[in-house]
This record gives C-alpha cells, sequence and structure tokens, in this order.
C-alpha cells in the first residue's frame, strides 16, 4: 500500500498503519491509510482501509470511518446511526465508480465497521485480482479521499443529542430504553415460511439472523441494531408483496431454538401488535417520493429487515386506509377483463420462445383472458408453463386495479373440495370443540377478512387431482351459476358462492356469501403426456377453460439449443451442445414423453461443469430418466439414447433398475 501511493500519487500526508504486531490479533485485521490533515489514527475520523475476513476468506478495500470515539461518546447504538448518517452525507460529495455503497458482511461487526463504511469492493481470496486492478482501485479510493478532504467544510453532519455523550460501550447493554427513542424498521416476511396474517395481537414471532446454512442473513448489522421497543412494518412478500401489519422488537439480538436449525441460532423477537388496513402495496410504496431513498425501495425488498428513518415510517403508515371492516371495497366484481398483454411479458421472466413462438402464446393468452376463460397450459415437461401462469399473474396484478393479488399452489392427488372450496374446521382457541366454516383455496381467492377481495389463482399440474372430487362443487359456479354449499356461516345462513355477474351478486358479501368477481381467473398447467386426464373433466368444468399448448422444439435441435444457450449463458462446449443436442433429439424421436428446453438446460448446465462421457451418462438419468417413468414405450426411447455419446451398457444397468426396462432377450 505505502510503496503504490508514494509511487503513484506523491503525497506526502499520508502515513500507514495496520492491526499485526499489537497484542491479540483481532477477527478482522486491517491496514490502513490516514491522512494527516483528517486524523493519526484510525479511532476517528475518515481513512481508507482493508479489512480482512479470515472466516469469510474476503478482502474489503474500503472507505471508511473511526468508530472508537464515537462509540465511546455515545453508546452502540447511537454510533451506529450517527456512522450510517455520517456516511451517507459523505456519500452524496462524492462519487466513487466501481465500488458498491452497501455495508459490507463481516463474521465479527462487534467495531461497528459495517456502518462505518463509505464505499466498499469485494475481493474473494479464491478469485483474488491481479496486482494491477488492485493498485487500480486503491488509487481511485485514494483519490476520494483527497476529494473528501477539499470538501469537508461543504458536508453538514446531522445534529447529534448530545444528552447521550455520556454513555459508553459498557452502558449498551443495560441502556433504557426512553419513550420516542426507539428505532424503526420494515420486517419481511416470506409467506412460504410464515404468514404475517395468521398472527393475532400480542403474537409474537422468532426471526433467526442466519439462513439455515449458516449464513448471515442480509444486512445482519440490522438485526445487531434492532432493540426492544423498536417499531417495526411488516411486509408480505411475493405473492402478496403488500404492508400488512405493524408491531414492535420484543427482544433484540438473542439465541433460541428455531425450527430447521440444528442448534441455537441468533435472532429477534418480534412481537404483532395490528393489522394494517387497506392496500399499502409494493407497486405503490416505489412511487411515493419521499420513499425512494429508503433502504427498503433502494434493495428492491431483498433482504430480511431494513432500517427506516423516523419519516419513512410514519410515510409508510400514512397510506393506510380504514380497517378492511370498516371499509367499502373498491372491487367491481362485474367487471369484466379487458387486458392488452405486451411482447414483453416472457422476455421480463427470463424466458425464450424461438421465432414467433412467445408472441403466438402471448396472442392466445389475451384472447383467452378477454373472452371470459380460464386457462390451462398444456406441452412437455421443461418448456415453461408455470413460468408462463405466473408471469401472467404478476403482469394482471400490476396492472388492474381489480386483481388484488394471485396465490400459487400444486394440486396433489388428495385434493377434495376441502382443499378447493373449503369446510368445518375445529375453531381457533377453542375448548368445547365448535367447528367453523374455513374456506379453501378458492374461496379464499374472493374474501379475506369478511372483505372482497380477487386473487388470481395458479394452479400447477392440476391434472395430479381427481377432478370431480376436487371441484365437483365448482362446476357451477364455473359454468356460470350460483351455488350453496351444505355448510353454515356463523350467522347461521348457508355458504353462497354467487357469480359476479349474476344479479344476485351483492354489492358487499355478507357473512355467508363468497363473490366470483368477473375478472376472477385460473390458470392452471398439466403436461401433455397427462392428456388423458381432460376426458376425466365434466364438460361443464371443461368449456370454461381455453387450453393453450407451449411446445418443445422439434426441429434443428442443435441450432436451437445454440441460440437458447446465448440466452441461459452457460458456458458450454461446442462437444458439450453436440451432446446434449443429441440426447434431446433422440429423446424426443418417438411417440410418448417429450421433454423441453428448460430440461436440456438442465443437462447442458451439468455436462459443463463436468467431463467425458460419464457425464453424459449422468446428465440423462438425473434429468431424463425421471421423466420416462410411467411411459409406455419407454424401453424403445432408452434403446435410442444407447446410441448418443453415453455409456450404452451402464445406461442400460440403471435404466433396468430405474424404469424396469427390459431389452432384447430378457425376460
Amino acid at each position: 500500500m505505502k510503496h503504490i501511493c508514494n509511487k503513484r500519487l506523491n503525497e506526502d500526508g499520508l502515513k500507514f498503519d495496520g492491526s499485526a504486531g499489537k497484542g491479540n490479533w483481532p477477527n478482522i485485521p486491517w491496514v490502513a491509510a490516514l491522512h494527516s490533515e483528517e486524523t493519526n489514527t484510525t479511532q476517528k475520523g475518515v481513512y481508507v482501509v482493508y479489512l480482512f475476513d479470515p472466516e469469510k476468506q474476503v478482502v474489503y478495500a474500503t472507505l471508511n470511518q473511526g468508530t472508537t470515539e464515537i462509540t465511546n461518546d455515545y453508546g452502540k447504538r447511537k454510533a451506529r446511526n450517527i456512522l450510517e448518517d455520517r456516511a451517507e452525507e459523505i456519500r452524496e460529495k462524492l462519487g466513487l465508480e466501481g465500488f458498491s455503497t452497501e455495508n459490507p458482511d463481516l463474521s465479527d461487526n462487534s467495531k461497528l465497521y459495517e456502518e462505518a463504511t463509505i464505499y466498499q469492493k469485494r475481493y474473494e481470496l479464491g478469485d483474488f485480482p491481479q496486482p494491477g486492478q488492485i493498485s487500480e482501485d486503491l488509487e481511485k479510493l485514494i483519490d476520494a479521499y483527497l476529494e473528501y478532504l477539499d470538501s469537508q467544510d461543504d458536508l453538514n453532519y446531522p445534529e447529534v443529542d448530545q444528552e447521550s455523550s455520556e454513555k459508553k460501550v459498557q452502558d449498551f447493554g443495560n441502556e433504557h430504553i426512553d419513550e420516542g427513542s426507539e428505532s424503526y424498521f420494515w420486517v419481511t416476511a416470506n409467506p412460504s415460511i410464515w404468514e404475517v396474517s395468521g398472527l393475532e395481537c400480542g403474537d409474537k414471532k422468532f426471526y433467526p439472523a442466519y439462513l439455515p446454512s449458516g449464513n448471515k442473513a442480509r444486512i445482519f448489522s440490522n438485526f445487531e441494531k434492532a432493540s426492544e421497543g423498536d417499531r417495526v412494518v411488516f411486509y408480505q412478500s411475493t405473492p402478496v408483496k403488500k404492508v400488512v401489519a405493524e408491531g414492535v422488537v420484543s427482544e433484540g439480538l438473542h439465541k433460541e431454538e428455531a425450527e430447521a436449525y440444528s442448534d441455537p441460532v441468533e435472532g429477534v423477537t418480534l412481537e404483532y401488535t395490528r393489522e394494517v388496513g387497506g392496500d399499502i402495496s409494493w407497486s405503490q410504496l416505489k412511487e411515493i417520493p419521499d420513499l425512494e431513498d429508503s433502504k427498503p425501495i433502494i434493495n428492491t425488498a431483498q433482504g430480511s429487515i431494513f432500517k427506516l428513518q423516523r419519516e419513512e415510517f410514519e410515510t409508510i403508515l400514512s397510506l393506510e386506509t380504514p380497517s378492511k371492516e370498516e371499509d367499502e371495497s373498491n372491487i367491481d366484481v362485474k367487471q369484466r377483463l379487458n387486458i392488452d398483454l405486451t411482447d414483453d411479458l416472457l422476455k421480463d421472466k427470463g424466458l425464450y420462445f424461438p421465432g414467433d413462438q412467445g408472441e403466438n402464446i402471448v396472442s392466445q393468452i389475451e384472447g383467452a383472458l378477454n373472452s371470459g376463460k380460464h386457462i390451462i397450459f398444456t406441452g412437455p415437461p421443461g418448456t415453461g408453463k408455470t413460468e408462463i401462469a405466473e408471469a401472467v399473474a404478476s403482469r394482471l396484478e400490476d396492472e388492474e386495479d381489480n386483481i388484488t393479488g394471485y396465490q400459487i399452489t400444486t394440486a396433489t392427488a388428495d385434493w377434495s373440495t376441502f382443499d378447493t372450496v373449503g369446510g368445518f374446521m375445529p375453531e381457533k382457541n377453542s375448548e368445547n370443540g365448535n367447528l367453523e366454516f374455513n374456506a379453501g383455496q378458492v374461496l379464499n381467492r374472493f374474501k379475506q377478512d369478511g372483505s372482497q377481495e380477487n386473487e388470481l389463482l395458479v394452479i400447477d399440474e392440476i391434472n395430479r387431482s381427481d377432478i370431480d372430487k376436487a371441484f365437483g362443487q365448482l362446476f357451477t359456479l364455473l359454468s356460470g351459476q350460483d351455488i350453496q354449499l351444505p355448510y353454515t356461516a356463523d350467522n347461521e345462513e348457508e355458504i353462497e358462492v354467487i357469480p359476479g355477474g349474476s344479479n344476485s351478486a351483492p354489492d358487499k358479501p355478507d357473512e355467508h356469501q363468497y363473490v366470483m368477481p368477473e375478472s376472477f381467473r385460473i390458470l392452471a398447467t398439466m403436461n401433455s403426456y397427462d392428456k388423458t386426464s381432460l376426458y376425466e373433466m365434466s364438460y361443464a368444468f371443461m368449456r370454461r377453460f381455453a387450453f393453450i399448448r407451449v411446445d418443445a422444439p422439434d426441429e434443428d435441435l442443435r441450432e436451437e439449443l445454440e441460440e437458447y444457450n446465448r440466452h441461459w449463458g452457460i458456458d458450454a462446449s461446442e462437444d458439450d451442445l453436440d451432446a446434449v443436442a443429441d440426447i434431446w433429439e433422440r429423446t424426443n424421436s418417438h411417440d410418448g414423453r417429450k421433454i423441453g428446453p428448460a430440461i436440456a438446460e438442465d443437462m447442458l448446465g451439468f455436462v459443463a461443469k463436468s467431463k467425458g462421457e460419464r457425464a453424459y451418462t449422468d446428465a440423462v438419468v438425473s434429468f431424463v430418466f425421471p421423466q420416462l417413468e410411467g411411459v409406455r414405450n419407454n424401453g424403445d426411447i432408452v434403446r435410442e439414447l444407447t446410441n448418443a455419446k453415453v455409456e450404452g451398457k451402464r445406461l442400460k444397468n440403471i435404466a433396468r433398475d430405474m424404469l424396469q426396462v427390459k431389452f432384447d432377450g430378457e425376460k
């Protein structure tokens, strides 16, 4: 560092320091360059420092701040905020191309290095840059440092409450949180892991600060900042994508037993205090000017816990409307769909289709939706049917005010009307065994907490269910007629399900009523080799669906694979492309079960990381054979595959065991 600075920059004011040789070696060793005009110690001021993390095998090149004096003066909690505020103020005056403004992710942040970081660049020890790049990065850091020294007079740091100046580091653990001194956080909850809507006032939820893999959750430092009494807004991520509740931090960072973790893990305990009324959606939040610089918006909510400024927290809650029990729904249940889907629908999801196939699929979807049809996407496995269904649902949620969200589920052979329509369940917290009606997957899309909703339903592999058993009671509804269910609501009235276009559809559903909006849609998928299941559906059910085929390419597969691979970005050799294209073509050359490009992508990605014919054999076994189970002529397909660039004898042996295939002369 010293050599580069002296040789390239000729800057006499710099001095150099490091953490080695001064007592015990720290958890995060460092080497720093300090300018005499700013500071002579790493305990205060701004300087360039390299942070070495032996546990994570990374090095961070940073423009950073001293933390010791600030921590001693204000206590660790307030020091975090001061350091972050000052880093933000400095960034507004400096530009540093090629460096990140995100906090580094260190295995030990006891010194608050993460919050103190102004700019950083991460070097992986397994992929360390060339010396020339390191020199160039250091020059950029020093140039930015000197620019900072020239602009110090223009900096306007936020004022610090001097009443806290007597607090010391050792006081932090016992610090009393005075009224009005709380911090504010945004908590992202993945509904596939825990649903905030399932909590009641006073319920507590432990939120681990580590992933089950052992890695820290993103922006781990925010877990460290959270303390008892801090206020929280809960954001439910995809597919809900709304702020749904308010709460508080019940207990700061501590260890607890948690599901999916073998040992106690660090995390924070959050307490649910109330539901947030109205529809504070992600699309609405990102359009609010006062929130555009907030941490959740900048990071597109990709993280566990984000720090909010008080003004940002209050802005979010100011978007709240009266609770659903008091609020009139703005959903027009009689309004039909009239959607204009653009050609970028599939591209936005990273889906590629050769020629005009994608354009044709989008055109069919638009026609089906606007004519009042639900949709079943059919085709071979691996053609992107589920991704298309989700892309359509996401686009409708974003562009149609009358659609409030979507839910994705996978059908199973065990499904019954209890799963789709609903049925009686014991009352929650009931000690006398009373039963109450609980809506199923479909009815839950129409009403939640007494308020009219209109959430689309995406059903993957719908043919896995027994159609009559699972959807029998809905045949009449999907044909446009009212139905009554053999269940009663708490008001002693029988449950009614009413199409939005019916004359009997109420403006506001009563406790026993569910109204299916005219714009509600089911988007389902099924594999084409299960097309016999279509004949198990009643005509009344089938005629409410448009069947859109998503085909696999069947000509020039080598050429098509090369074009697909340009979109996948796999570093595959010409030999790998030849071999996988040949396997794909031989698999699809027989009547029976064809495979789509997603399976070819899996094979190509696999063999690109492996070597030799054994890799091609393993790719067939891992990705093709599972698609051949139960196929009538799978023996013919396996025999054809033995002529590909694979280990023929080994492939046959595996096919005998895995697929029960018999070859010539075998009984």
